[in-house]
């Protein structure tokens, strides 16, 4: 096809980025077969020139794990404050539910029947909370 473009003097077409990169997503093996393309690529790199896209990809990916690793810090963080709430919310539930005038009667019965299934607590607990 080269022959046909340059006998016939016509310009061969301009390649798309976005074609390129599709291209080496869907042929990953075309760096083993042409190892000589990466020795000569000049690739910008923060600190210089590098000559590897495993560098690059390695950079990308800490990077991205830095993020993932922040975002799981933070959902954590999250979980550990939901808990304190939810006991707090359970202490109140249990004192509303020692008084059952304060309540609208719905309430009131839907806490005394959580207040019944509760597992029993042994004296070594209740002490340890008194």
């Amino acid at each position: 096809m080269a022959e046909s473009v340059a006998r016939s003097g016509d310009k061969p077409p301009e390649l798309d980025e976005n074609a390129v990169r599709a291209w080496l997503i869907a042929h990953p093996e075309f760096f083993d077969r042409h190892p000589d393309v990466l020795e000569e690529a000049d690739l910008q790199h923060e600190s210089g020139h590098a000559t590897s896209l495993i560098e690059r990809q390695v950079e990308w990916l800490r990077a991205k794990n830095a993020r993932l690793e922040a975002r799981l810090s933070q959902l954590t963080d999250t979980a550990q404050d939901n808990e304190v709430r939810a006991r707090k919310v359970m202490k109140v539930a249990q004192l509303l539910s020692t008084i059952p005038d304060f309540l609208p009667p719905e309430y009131a019965r839907e806490l005394s029947q959580l207040q019944a299934q509760a597992p029993a607590m042994g004296w070594p607990f209740v002490k340890r909370r008194m």
